[in-house]
């Protein structure tokens, strides 16, 4: 045991993970040497790091009391389902599903199904949980439970009822519990076939019944069928089409075509002069302003709206880019410490260091709608490390009109004096331009010393 173990890390006995010199290691019990040695050996490892299902390791050595001591690569930025969209979750499930469907071929089997196994890594899902793997026997899969609670009811909320419900795994960490799932799932869902097989028919079977699943026998060609069907279940989910102001804001909410031309235009311009690093972009809507960043080590593209910020994944899966990561993430409520003493999983603005900041279109409405002061919001942005580029919208605007057409804002202090005055207690101003065709300002600001 070590004082730098990871909070999160303490529910697998095989193995735990730690920091030291602001680097990531596993320490594996020598009670798994025997999996972990036929994982590496077998071939199943060779062929998941080539598909780029699990994360890569470097064995570092082997302790007296024969630990072993592996360093993984690192992700970029760690983050939870609760922050995922609907296709993230749907990815994460399937690849999910391709490993044990490989791991099967090598005489191994996942022990678990936890969807925290699983994080985003250049734009694709992947595996981060090496001592997963134990060896197979011919008993029925013992993570399709934890694999339907943690994945495949999940799914089929966000599907069913809201793709906003992601939010559920906040409550409940260790996935939807199969009676809930059943109360909150509308009743057109009985005509799905797969609902019946995974989760009607099993709560009333369980119901009548006590089962020892553990001395039942159980196939290698029925477990490949059972994932099979599994696959193909969640491969066919789809979000029903429904359009929102967010996720259809740059085709039919810009009155003024001219006006956003521009506005790219000068963002292109300040993000091009600086090393803009790890970036944060708070209210990216459909990553529109995400795409024009060059040169980012990673841009987390973030917005409120689960519609926008699943067509936001889509598309970045689609057009191959490996640098964003689209996050369901309402800045006026951000994920907060949850699970075992709030440290299981972190808070959202305390797993990494952001360079750059980016807020466009978006101090409007967290002034007007959520009665956040300019003070506030500057104190808040400072957590970017060298650089802010944000946008001032005035009050004649008429976005803040429409905002405000019921709300008298007399009293809410908002102007360009005082939000110059509010950014410069922890900012200096290297530009600052009018966008043609509004009366809208883009700054780009750099974090005092």
């Amino acid at each position: 045991m070590t004082n730098n173990q990871l909070p999160s890390s303490f529910r697998d006995p095989a193995s735990f993970v730690y920091i030291e010199e602001n680097k990531i290691f596993r320490k594996i019990r020598s009670e798994y040497k025997n999996e972990m040695e036929h994982l590496m050996q077998s071939g199943l490892y060779d062929e998941l790091i080539d598909k780029k299902y699990l994360i890569k390791h470097t064995l570092l050595k082997e302790e007296l009391n024969n630990d072993l001591v592996i360093q993984p690569e690192e992700i970029e930025f760690i983050s939870y389902p609760y922050e995922w969209s609907f296709e993230q979750i749907k990815d994460a499930a399937l690849l999910t599903l391709k490993i044990q469907n490989i791991a099967i071929n090598y005489n191994m089997s996942l022990k678990d199904a936890s969807i925290y196994n699983v994080q985003f890594k250049d734009g694709k899902p992947i595996f981060i949980d090496t001592t997963s793997f134990e060896f197979y026997n011919e008993k029925p899969w013992k993570a399709y439970y934890q694999f339907c609670k943690h994945f495949l009811y999940p799914l089929w909320v966000l599907k069913y009822n809201s793709p906003a419900l992601q939010g559920l795994y906040l409550a409940w960490l260790d996935g939807l519990d199969p009676q809930l799932t059943k109360n909150i799932l509308p009743f057109k869902s009985y005509f799905n076939l797969a609902v019946l097989l995974h989760l009607h028919l099993p709560l009333s079977y369980r119901s009548s019944k006590k089962v020892n699943e553990e001395s039942k026998l159980f196939t290698k060609s029925k477990l490949k069928n059972l994932l099979k069907h599994l696959f193909t279940t969640i491969d066919k989910l789809k979000l029903p089409k429904q359009l929102s102001t967010w996720n259809q804001y740059y085709d039919k909410n810009i009155t003024n075509a001219s006006y956003l031309e521009a506005k790219e235009n000068i963002f292109v311009e300040y993000t091009s002069s600086i090393k803009p690093g790890v970036v944060l972009d708070l209210g990216a809507n459909d990553g529109h302003f995400s795409k024009l960043v060059k040169n980012a080590i990673i841009i987390i593209s973030t917005d409120f709206d689960a519609y926008v910020v699943n067509e936001n994944y889509k598309n970045n899966k689609n057009e191959n880019r490996t640098n964003i990561l689209p996050l369901i993430i309402d800045v006026c409520n951000p994920s907060p410490g949850i699970g075992w003493n709030n440290e299981e999983r972190m808070i959202f603005f305390g797993r990494k260091e952001f360079d750059t900041v980016i807020a466009i279109a978006l101090i409007h409405h967290l002034v007007f709608t959520n009665n956040i002061t300019l003070e506030m919001i500057a104190k808040k942005f400072s957590i970017a490390k060298k650089f802010l580029v944000i946008e001032f919208i005035p009050t004649s605007d008429e976005k803040v009109t429409q905002i405000t057409k019921n709300k008298k804002i007399e009293h809410i202090n908002y102007s360009e004096e005082i939000f110059e005055k509010s950014f410069s207690s922890f900012f200096n101003i290297i530009k600052k331009q009018k966008i043609s065709h509004s009366e809208r300002i883009l700054y780009l600001y750099e974090r005092k010393d």
